[in-house]
Protein backbone atom coordinates (compact mmCIF):
# COMPACT_ATOMS: atom_id res chain seq x y z
CA UNK A 1 0.00 0.00 0.00
CA UNK A 2 3.01 1.83 0.96
CA UNK A 3 4.51 1.95 -2.52
CA UNK A 4 0.88 2.34 -4.47
CA UNK A 5 0.95 5.97 -2.22
CA UNK A 6 4.63 6.76 -2.80
CA UNK A 7 4.22 5.65 -7.07
CA UNK A 8 0.87 7.65 -7.27
CA UNK A 9 2.54 10.95 -5.51
CA UNK A 10 5.16 10.42 -7.84
CA UNK A 11 3.62 10.44 -10.70
CA UNK A 12 1.46 13.60 -9.51
CA UNK A 13 4.65 15.31 -9.01
CA UNK A 14 6.02 14.62 -12.74
CA UNK A 15 2.55 15.56 -14.26
CA UNK A 16 2.47 18.78 -11.99
CA UNK A 17 6.28 19.52 -12.99
CA UNK A 18 5.46 18.68 -17.07
CA UNK A 19 2.53 21.27 -17.02
CA UNK A 20 4.74 23.68 -15.54
CA UNK A 21 7.27 23.52 -17.54
CA UNK A 22 5.34 23.36 -20.46
CA UNK A 23 3.83 26.87 -19.13
CA UNK A 24 7.03 28.12 -18.58
CA UNK A 25 8.04 27.32 -22.16
CA UNK A 26 5.31 29.10 -23.10
CA UNK A 27 5.81 31.80 -21.30
CA UNK A 28 9.99 32.96 -21.92
CA UNK A 29 9.11 32.00 -25.78
CA UNK A 30 6.30 34.91 -25.81
CA UNK A 31 8.48 37.07 -23.73
CA UNK A 32 11.25 36.41 -26.20
CA UNK A 33 9.38 36.84 -29.26
CA UNK A 34 7.57 40.02 -27.90
CA UNK A 35 10.89 41.30 -27.17
CA UNK A 36 12.78 40.34 -30.55
CA UNK A 37 9.31 42.08 -31.98
CA UNK A 38 9.82 45.33 -30.57
CA UNK A 39 13.87 44.84 -31.54
CA UNK A 40 12.60 44.41 -34.80
CA UNK A 41 14.19 40.90 -35.03
CA UNK A 42 10.96 39.21 -36.86
CA UNK A 43 12.47 36.25 -37.88
CA UNK A 44 13.81 36.03 -34.41
CA UNK A 45 10.23 36.90 -33.18
CA UNK A 46 8.39 34.48 -35.56
CA UNK A 47 10.68 31.63 -34.54
CA UNK A 48 9.96 31.98 -30.68
CA UNK A 49 6.55 32.61 -31.47
CA UNK A 50 5.93 29.18 -32.85
CA UNK A 51 7.66 27.60 -30.25
CA UNK A 52 4.78 29.25 -28.24
CA UNK A 53 2.50 27.74 -30.60
CA UNK A 54 3.63 24.62 -30.07
CA UNK A 55 3.80 24.51 -26.41
CA UNK A 56 0.19 25.81 -26.11
CA UNK A 57 -2.10 27.16 -29.46
CA UNK A 58 -3.88 30.08 -27.87
CA UNK A 59 -5.18 33.00 -30.22
CA UNK A 60 -2.03 35.01 -28.63
CA UNK A 61 0.46 33.18 -29.74
CA UNK A 62 -0.78 32.88 -33.14
CA UNK A 63 -1.92 36.47 -33.50
CA UNK A 64 1.94 37.42 -32.46
CA UNK A 65 3.28 34.57 -34.56
CA UNK A 66 0.83 36.43 -38.23
CA UNK A 67 2.66 40.05 -37.03
CA UNK A 68 6.26 38.37 -37.18
CA UNK A 69 5.49 36.35 -40.37
CA UNK A 70 3.45 39.72 -41.91
CA UNK A 71 6.71 41.55 -40.79
CA UNK A 72 9.15 39.58 -42.70
CA UNK A 73 6.53 39.28 -45.93
CA UNK A 74 4.94 36.05 -45.36
CA UNK A 75 1.78 36.97 -46.13
CA UNK A 76 0.57 33.41 -46.45
CA UNK A 77 1.42 32.27 -43.13
CA UNK A 78 0.13 35.29 -41.69
CA UNK A 79 -3.14 34.57 -42.76
CA UNK A 80 -2.88 30.70 -41.06
CA UNK A 81 -1.80 31.96 -38.13
CA UNK A 82 -4.67 34.38 -38.17
CA UNK A 83 -7.37 31.92 -38.63
CA UNK A 84 -5.59 29.51 -36.56
CA UNK A 85 -6.22 32.59 -33.81
CA UNK A 86 -9.48 33.34 -34.68
CA UNK A 87 -10.99 29.50 -34.08
CA UNK A 88 -9.28 30.40 -30.41
CA UNK A 89 -10.17 33.54 -30.01
CA UNK A 90 -13.50 34.07 -27.83
CA UNK A 91 -13.19 38.33 -27.81
CA UNK A 92 -9.27 37.19 -26.07
CA UNK A 93 -7.59 40.22 -25.74
CA UNK A 94 -5.85 39.04 -29.36
CA UNK A 95 -9.17 40.38 -31.12
CA UNK A 96 -7.12 43.58 -32.08
CA UNK A 97 -4.42 42.48 -33.13
CA UNK A 98 -6.25 39.60 -35.18
CA UNK A 99 -8.65 42.18 -36.96
CA UNK A 100 -5.46 44.73 -37.29
CA UNK A 101 -3.51 42.59 -39.40
CA UNK A 102 -6.43 40.79 -41.29
CA UNK A 103 -6.99 44.51 -42.66
CA UNK A 104 -3.70 45.54 -43.09
CA UNK A 105 -2.58 41.76 -45.34
CA UNK A 106 -6.10 42.81 -47.03
CA UNK A 107 -4.51 46.35 -47.90
CA UNK A 108 -1.28 44.70 -48.90
CA UNK A 109 -1.67 44.46 -52.47
CA UNK A 110 -3.64 47.71 -52.77
CA UNK A 111 -7.03 49.37 -51.91
CA UNK A 112 -9.93 46.88 -52.29
CA UNK A 113 -13.07 47.00 -51.48
CA UNK A 114 -12.53 43.58 -49.03
CA UNK A 115 -9.31 45.65 -47.51
CA UNK A 116 -11.62 48.61 -46.96
CA UNK A 117 -14.15 46.34 -45.33
CA UNK A 118 -11.40 45.17 -43.00
CA UNK A 119 -10.38 48.21 -42.08
CA UNK A 120 -13.73 49.00 -40.87
CA UNK A 121 -13.89 46.06 -39.01
CA UNK A 122 -10.37 47.24 -37.12
CA UNK A 123 -11.83 50.90 -36.42
CA UNK A 124 -14.75 49.02 -35.44
CA UNK A 125 -13.28 46.85 -33.04
CA UNK A 126 -10.34 49.68 -31.84
CA UNK A 127 -13.46 51.94 -30.87
CA UNK A 128 -14.33 49.81 -28.38
CA UNK A 129 -11.57 48.69 -27.40
CA UNK A 130 -8.87 51.66 -26.81
CA UNK A 131 -9.47 55.54 -26.88
CA UNK A 132 -6.12 56.51 -28.55
CA UNK A 133 -6.80 59.99 -30.69
CA UNK A 134 -5.16 58.68 -33.77
CA UNK A 135 -8.20 56.59 -34.86
CA UNK A 136 -8.78 59.26 -36.66
CA UNK A 137 -6.03 59.41 -39.17
CA UNK A 138 -7.23 55.75 -39.60
CA UNK A 139 -10.79 57.02 -40.08
CA UNK A 140 -9.73 59.29 -42.28
CA UNK A 141 -7.88 56.87 -44.37
CA UNK A 142 -10.63 54.74 -44.97
CA UNK A 143 -13.14 57.38 -45.60
CA UNK A 144 -11.50 58.59 -48.48
CA UNK A 145 -10.26 55.39 -49.17
CA UNK A 146 -6.73 56.76 -50.15
CA UNK A 147 -4.54 54.40 -48.00
CA UNK A 148 -1.17 55.93 -47.60
CA UNK A 149 0.33 52.16 -46.18
CA UNK A 150 3.29 52.75 -44.61
CA UNK A 151 1.62 55.34 -42.48
CA UNK A 152 -1.58 52.82 -42.01
CA UNK A 153 0.59 50.44 -40.64
CA UNK A 154 3.01 52.81 -37.87
CA UNK A 155 -0.15 53.64 -36.62
CA UNK A 156 -1.64 50.69 -36.27
CA UNK A 157 1.20 49.11 -35.10
CA UNK A 158 1.77 52.41 -32.21
CA UNK A 159 -2.68 51.66 -31.85
CA UNK A 160 -2.26 48.28 -31.01
CA UNK A 161 0.75 48.16 -29.56
CA UNK A 162 -0.31 50.47 -27.00
CA UNK A 163 -3.28 48.51 -25.97
CA UNK A 164 -1.42 45.14 -25.69
CA UNK A 165 0.75 47.51 -23.23
CA UNK A 166 -2.30 48.89 -21.48
CA UNK A 167 -3.90 45.54 -21.17
CA UNK A 168 -0.63 43.79 -19.33
CA UNK A 169 -0.42 46.92 -16.81
CA UNK A 170 -4.17 46.05 -16.22
CA UNK A 171 -3.62 42.58 -16.11
CA UNK A 172 -0.17 42.44 -13.83
CA UNK A 173 -1.17 45.47 -11.50
CA UNK A 174 -5.14 45.77 -11.69
CA UNK A 175 -4.10 49.28 -12.92
CA UNK A 176 -3.90 51.74 -15.80
CA UNK A 177 -6.77 53.03 -17.74
CA UNK A 178 -8.80 49.49 -18.12
CA UNK A 179 -9.22 49.64 -14.49
CA UNK A 180 -11.22 52.15 -14.60
CA UNK A 181 -13.16 50.92 -17.58
CA UNK A 182 -13.38 47.39 -16.25
CA UNK A 183 -14.90 48.64 -12.58
CA UNK A 184 -17.47 51.01 -14.14
CA UNK A 185 -18.60 48.44 -16.46
CA UNK A 186 -18.95 46.05 -13.54
CA UNK A 187 -20.27 48.54 -11.39
CA UNK A 188 -22.89 48.80 -13.85
CA UNK A 189 -23.82 45.38 -14.51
Amino acid sequence: MKIKVLFSAALLSVILLGCSTTSTVYFVNMNQGKRMLKENHFQEALEHFTLAVETSPDADAYSYAAIAAFKIGDLDHATQYLREAEKRDGRSFANLRIVGYKALIALKPGTTKAGLDALHDYIEVYRYSEPLMNIKDVENMWRSEKIDFPVLEKLMDEQITTYDNEIEDYLKNRGGWYEEKYESFILDN
